[in-house]
């Protein structure tokens, strides 16, 4: 991931799975993506405990 901005979402209230509006909920179409550690899962993350990371950022899928 090398997007600046998208580097900023994920360091800004990691952790938080509240919507930033009331009844808004951002989410994406899936959970487990390998591209994705380092940045949603930490490092070493083995591919059944995905969605367990995922839902530490996120609500909803």
């Amino acid at each position: 991931m090398d997007d600046p901005l998208q580097i900023h979402l994920f360091e800004e209230d990691a952790g938080e799975v509240s919507p930033p509006e009331e009844g808004l909920y951002l989410c994406t179409s899936g959970w487990s993506y390998a591209y994705w550690e380092g940045t949603v899962y930490p490092p070493g993350t083995p591919p059944a405990s995905r969605l367990a990371e995922y839902v530490k950022c996120f609500a909803t899928v």
